[in-house]
This record gives structure tokens, C-alpha cells and sequence, in this order.
């Protein structure tokens, strides 16, 4: 599952540039169901278009891999905090689709816009 993940950031971050060539646009808006990674592709769309990036969180990562079980190793989870904190960085606007994702969001995202907005 792991080999999926990475082979979308891969060739949506190296096509999904390609394929938008030559379009002007406002936002890149991310929809961001599991995983987070698939922001990525659109952070790097908005450096290379210099838009805003907004991500609409659907799933809290890492929590969701600690509580499911998928992930039980500490220093993985770590890894997985850290990029996490990297892609909220790179946001202008964080939505969250849960009042109960406000907080949790908000502790890896310090000074980011964050805003409800349910499903």
C-alpha cells in the first residue's frame, strides 16, 4: 500500500505540472482524503503556478495510522508527524470537516488559518 502512496506523490508531483501547462488558476484546493500525501502533488503545483494552496482534511494523520493499528512503529509515526507538519506549512488555508480535527490540526499547524467547514 505503502508503494501506491508514494507512485501517486511520484507522478502526480511530475505530470500533474506537465498537464496543466499554459492555465492560469486562483487555488489549488486539496481534498484531502487518506493519505495526506496527496497534497504534495498540489503544494508543489502551487509553488511552480504561485497560487494559494487550501486543504480540506478529512482524515487526521498521524492519529489514524496510530489508531487503526496499520503503523505501531513510534519512530514511523514520527516520520509521518513531521511531513504531516510540512504539508500544513505549506497551506494557506486548512479546513477541517469535524469540530472535533480543529484542535488536533491546529497542534501541528501553529499560525495556519484553520476553519470549519463539515462535510
Amino acid at each position: 500500500m505503502a508503494l501506491n502512496y508514494v507512485s501517486f506523490v511520484l507522478s502526480g508531483s511530475l505530470f500533474g505540472p506537465w498537464l496543466l501547462r499554459g492555465n492560469r488558476y486562483d487555488v489549488v484546493f486539496v481534498h484531502g482524503l487518506s493519505p495526506i500525501l496527496v497534497a504534495i502533488p498540489a503544494i508543489i503545483v502551487s509553488w511552480l503556478k504561485g497560487v494559494r494552496v487550501v486543504l480540506w482534511v478529512q482524515d487526521l494523520w498521524p492519529d489514524s495510522l496510530a489508531a487503526t493499528g496499520y503503523v505501531r512503529n513510534r519512530a514511523m509515526l514520527r516520520v509521518v508527524e513531521r511531513v504531516v507538519r510540512w504539508i500544513y506549512q505549506q497551506t494557506d488555508l486548512i479546513l477541517v470537516q469535524s469540530r472535533g480535527f480543529e484542535a488536533p490540526v491546529a497542534a501541528l499547524a501553529p499560525g495556519k488559518s484553520i476553519a470549519y467547514l463539515p462535510n
